[in-house]
């Protein structure tokens, strides 16, 4: 089993969540004629339609499906960043009001607060409230008079409007949190009540014009939907969006207007009607037996492929509408109508052009449904011609272990990233005292970094060319290290947001990751995380490639939010996974370094030597006393990495 350890940068973590993915999903999501995951043979089937984002999605973007933030987040700045951005902060300006203030409101007095935040982001606290402050949220006595309010801003809506937007993502929580089982399931007619609403407002002109002040209401109007599970009610609604937006005789450069980003993003929500209508059994009914879905998506993009190759935004709508187009094939009964839909798209673009992802579309659906046919397509085997046309240039750093594999990088961009490598290197043989010894049996000499342009073709190919979940910031793939013709993977992006500083994001700490691998920890993934050691690994890669310079952490553990047992004890699969693996895992390995070290000396020979379980009863026994230190160590730590009364 590979070791796949996704990088910091808010994802919603490949292996933090997996075994909650299916909740997650099933809360947004499918209610189940097919698998999301996987179609013929276990391919990966194309992704949920979503925007493309500049910047690596948060988790919670991930998780509740929200849209990609402009703002930069803490962990995707430099140093000198987050400095400036603390001092913005310290200056001032109107925060978030609280859950439990929120939860404190009744009725009317609840709806007003909701509809007057000054933020629509301070909305999506809401679905991460507690249990308690959940049922207090989303009772009766609160759903119905948001859903009042709801109707009259829906009535009223026009550009400047926030209040709709703003409650909408409420009634989203609501319904996230009810499919959780968070709260008791919504009443029945309360779904009866929003429908016409939402009916009026997407019908309407108003929804089509720019809205600055909150430019995701349509987007999140429709996602509403998906939350309600109630695909089957606007199907008909969604494939007219789909015909109103295609370019023709009567109206030949409509599609043009989907490049204004606020109607570029109700699209996809559109689209993400189609993709859960296959996993509702009402709407699969409908979809399943019913072609003209299918030809309308393509007929988009045939039809606008001109136009929105052309867009600033909305180029991506051509490859959603084709791969949504494309996922009718599941059926079998549609796909003697699907399959002259795909050959055609294969062969009216190429695999690297301009319209590259709506070939890329056409080669994954032969891969997820019907792979045993890709001869008829031309398919096979694409993946290693498609990598040569993405990755084109590479580059061997001088040592000759790390060859670089990179789709734009110059060589003084690569020579920077070889030179950070070499550098980082010996400070961690140093701190980790490995004499440079691997482990036994490992056979990672080498290490094969792929670095794709930017975030965006990252989530594009990199699933396609090597097999990962990209809700992450980057991933390393150890593979496994026993085998001699083995293959050590770190597969990353630019930083484009900021430029013109280059970096390759999350270097650093993959590349602890590799080495940790190496030297550190014996045996594959599974071996080493078969007892709690995400402390460890995690805290680590951010200790060594952050060094003392981590206030948001210091910040964190601050808190008191968890004793320094429970973070001992972290896993791949708990809650809170981005905040308790790399928070509080660099607070831990930090404190282990600078007050424990014995510690480290005591785990490391164990890990060396595969001896998981010996390092889990050592780790079980240690005093609880060490409770009290740590969170006495916390309160006078600061990013100077000394203590203030030192």
């Amino acid at each position: 089993m590979e070791r796949l350890l996704s990088a910091l940068c808010g994802g919603l973590l490949s292996l933090a969540l997996a075994m909650s993915s299916v909740t997650a999903l099933a809360a947004l999501g499918p209610g189940a004629p097919i698998d999301t995951r996987s179609g013929l043979g276990g391919a990966k089937l194309p992704p949920m339609p979503r925007p493309p984002s500049l910047l690596p999605r948060s988790r919670e973007e991930w998780l509740f499906d929200l849209a990609p933030s402009e703002r930069l987040r803490p962990e995707l700045m430099t140093p000198e960043m987050r400095r400036r951005a603390r001092a913005r902060r310290q200056a001032g300006g109107e925060a978030c009001p609280s859950m439990d203030a929120m939860a404190g409101l009744r009725g009317e007095a609840l709806a007003e607060r909701v509809a007057t935040l000054a933020d629509s982001t301070c909305a999506n606290a809401f679905f991460e409230a507690t249990r308690e402050q959940a049922r207090q949220l989303f009772g009766d006595e609160n759903l119905r008079p948001v859903a009042t309010r709801f109707a009259t801003e829906g009535a009223a809506y026009g550009p400047g409007n926030r209040a709709l937007l703003n409650l909408t993502l409420f009634l989203r929580a609501a319904y996230y949190l009810a499919n959780q089982g968070t709260v008791p399931p919504l009443p029945a007619d309360m779904t009866d009540s929003l429908r016409p609403v939402i009916t009026r407002v997407l019908t309407g002109n108003a929804i089509l014009l720019p809205n600055p002040s909150a430019a995701t209401s349509a987007g999140e109007l429709i996602t509403l939907v998906v939350n309600m599970h109630d695909e089957s009610a606007y199907l008909p609604l969604a494939r007219q969006w789909v015909t109103r937006f295609t370019n023709s005789a009567q109206s030949p450069a409509i599609a043009s207007s989907l490049d204004e980003p606020g109607l570029a993003y109700a699209f996809t929500a559109i689209l993400k009607v189609f993709y859960f209508a296959h996993y509702r059994h009402d709407a699969a009914q409908i979809v399943g037996n019913d072609p003209s879905y299918a030809l309308a998506l393509y007929g988009f993009v045939k039809a606008n492929k001109r136009d929105l190759l052309a867009a600033r935004h909305a180029s991506y709508l051509l490859n959603q509408a084709a791969s949504e187009a494309f996922r009718f094939a599941t059926y079998p009964s549609l796909l003697p109508t699907i399959r002259p839909l795909i050959q055609d798209a294969l062969a009216d673009s190429t695999m690297a052009g301009p319209d590259r992802l709506v070939w890329l579309a056409a080669a994954q659906a032969v891969q997820a449904y019907d792979a045993d046919h890709c001869s008829v397509y031309g398919t096979c085997g694409f993946e290693g011609p498609l990598a040569d046309a993405i990755l084109p240039r590479r580059y061997r750093c001088a040592n000759g272990a790390i060859a670089l594999r990179t789709a734009s990088l110059t060589p003084s961009e690569a020579d920077q990233a070889c030179t950070l490598m070499r550098k980082e290197a010996p400070r961690f043989h140093e701190m980790l005292r490995t004499h440079e010894i691997p482990v036994a049996d490992d056979h990672n000499t080498t290490l094969e970094v792929v670095v794709f342009s930017d975030n965006a073709e990252y989530e594009n190919y990199s699933p396609v060319l090597f097999g990962n979940d990209t809700d992450n910031g980057g991933v390393y793939l150890e593979g496994d290290p026993a085998a001699p013709k083995n293959q050590a993977r770190f597969i990353a992006f630019v930083a484009t947001w900021l430029k013109p500083h280059f970096e390759i994001w999350n270097l650093r700490h993959e590349f602890v990751h590799y080495l940790d691998g190496r030297f550190d920890l014996y045996g594959d993934f599974e071996a080493s995380t078969n007892v709690p050691t995400v402390w460890y690994i995690e805290g680590l890669a951010e200790y060594i490639s952050r060094g003392n310079d981590d206030p948001e952490s210091i910040e964190a553990a601050k808190t008191g939010r968890y004793r320094l047992s429970e973070i001992f004890a972290n896993t791949y699969t708990m809650d809170d996974y981005v905040s308790r693996a790399y928070r509080w895992g660099y607070m831990a390995v930090r404190f282990v370094f600078e007050r424990h070290p014995e510690v480290l000396s005591t785990i490391l020979p164990m890990f060396r030597n595969g001896d998981y379980a010996a390092y889990w009863r050592y780790m079980s026994g240690l005093p609880s006393q060490l409770d009290g230190e740590f969170a006495e160590w916390v309160r006078t730590a600061t990013a100077d990495g000394t203590s203030d009364d030192d």
